[in-house]
């Protein structure tokens, strides 16, 4: 063997092992194994992230001309944020901000780098078993959080001794300290899964099953944005499976099911229904929950508030609550909506440079804001986020993510026709968008724009195959 063959054979365990590594890793964060420093943690997957950057030197030959543009897109961003933050003075939420830019950047150069000296194949084979890995230890740990109620304990759990028990007891949190953020990180990999696992992919019962579960996760976290996204991922996983069946099956083998289909429907037509409080007048219930304490003696009595009021005055107190409950502007939807618009006169003052990162969380919690947020100083929103802090360079980042898209439909037609997850990760992003409180900080969005490249390569009949000796 050669010198050279002999280097790169060596070069090549390395980064399988230092790729793997930062795959494995990659679910659990600075939550396992970390080490402050004091200006910041040590944690294993920023180590191995870190030691993946070393091999751009060598790759950056290679890397074509998309990959370049993407990763001085990311430098410049972080340079941009850097001289606001040095404008706007030092705060903590703004080096956050700076820290998740960073990141991005690392991530990027990161996963180029790793594609490049492993090739597509090898690459591919990789991610895949970190894909696997990650969507089935958040399967796992959200099935003991959802039947046990133990969690990681945090800022949520904090507040549960605190609140009357209910379903979002039994949402799963893992180390991300919010149901939305589970769910979130649960739907990206799964779709990433099947955007690169050709093997999962063809399994739609699976998929069908792991939708299934994650609904009922979402339904105890109530969570609107991750049940529309699992609703059309849903969809999208029956429909073959039906088309399959359709041209496997003949009459004789479907006519006990349509004749059930049949005797259920006579079933609903013929025999009343009770719709319940979520269909019918959920107001009638909001007395139910609540008692009178009266202190007798030395004895406790509870009386419930039905039984003291008149029906008129039942009535009146009915309306009153759920004037409450659906007006209130702490209600999910209000607090959205308010949270966009304080977003919108930000822009509004600052649509050429944006007022810098971190200033969105600063504003919000200084009061410096005209619509009522409660004690919510997120966006819940990412292009608010991006544009309002960032102006001009997060309207390119949106530009960005829309012109991969239409060169993925323009390039990948035929492949696209076999594989429709592509459309699927680009119909469902802006309802992720929605889903966390923040999204610059996640790392499931710190990978979106060197994944989706390196999807776009592998695919494309045009470039060559990035295959290392061995």
């Amino acid at each position: 063997m050669r010198s050279d063959q002999l280097i790169s054979t060596k070069g090549n365990q390395l980064i399988r092992f230092l790729f793997l590594g930062w795959l494995l890793t990659l679910p659990f964060g600075a939550k396992i194994l970390s080490v402050s420093i004091g200006f910041m943690t040590i944690y294993p997957n920023l180590l191995f992230s870190i030691a993946l950057v070393t091999f751009v030197i060598p790759t950056l030959r290679k890397w074509l001309l998309l990959n370049k543009l993407i990763a001085g897109f990311l430098i410049t961003w972080f340079i941009f944020a850097l001289v606001q933050l040095k404008i706007n003075g030092f705060t903590s939420s703004g080096l956050f901000d700076i820290r998740s830019l960073l990141m991005q950047c690392i991530f990027c150069f990161a996963l180029f780098s790793s594609y490049y000296q492993l090739g597509k194949e090898e690459f591919q084979r990789l991610f895949i078993i970190g894909l696997r890995s990650f969507l089935g230890l958040l399967l796992f740990a959200g099935a003991l959080e959802y039947y046990t109620g133990i969690h990681f304990a945090g800022a949520t759990t904090a507040e549960f001794p605190s609140m009357v028990i209910g379903n979002n007891f039994y949402a799963p949190l893992f180390i991300y300290d919010n149901p939305n953020d589970y769910l979130l990180y649960a739907l990206m990999v799964f779709v990433l899964l099947n955007l690169f696992d050709k093997t999962f992919r063809s399994y739609n019962l699976v998929g069908i099953l792991v939708l299934v579960v994650l609904f009922v996760f979402a339904q105890n976290a109530d969570s609107k944005f991750a049940r529309i996204a699992i609703g059309f991922l849903f969809m999208l996983e029956l429909v073959p499976l039906l088309t399959k069946y359709r041209k496997n099956s003949s009459l004789q083998n479907t006519w006990p099911f349509i004749v059930t289909a049949g005797l259920f429907i006579l079933l609903v037509a013929s025999n009343s229904l009770f719709y319940g409080p979520k269909y019918a007048n959920s107001k009638q219930y909001r007395l139910n929950a609540i008692e009178v304490i009266d202190f007798k003696g030395s004895q406790f009595e509870l009386t419930k508030v039905k039984d003291t009021l008149t029906k008129k005055e039942q009535f009146a107190l009915m309306d009153y609550l759920d004037s409450l409950n659906t007006r209130s502007p702490e209600v999910a939807v209000n607090l959205r909506k308010n949270l966009i618009l304080n977003g919108i006169d930000m822009i509004k003052e600052k649509p050429i440079l944006g007022i810098g990162p971190g200033e969105y969380h600063n504003r919000l919690t200084q009061g410096k804001h005209k619509h009522f947020i409660h004690n919510h100083v997120s966006p819940h929103n990412f292009p608010i986020e991006i544009i309002s802090q960032y102006a001009i360079v997060g309207w390119l980042y949106l530009l960005i993510v829309l012109g991969l898209f239409l060169m993925i439909v323009k390039s990948l037609k035929e492949h696209l026709r076999n594989n429709p997850w592509i459309f699927a990760l680009f119909i469902v992003l802006p309802i992720f968008w929605m889903m966390p409180s923040a999204y610059l900080y996640l790392d499931i969005h710190w990978m979106f724009l060197p994944i989706v490249v390196i999807f776009l390569d592998i695919h494309s009949k045009t470039n060559s195959n990035h295959v290392i000796e061995q």
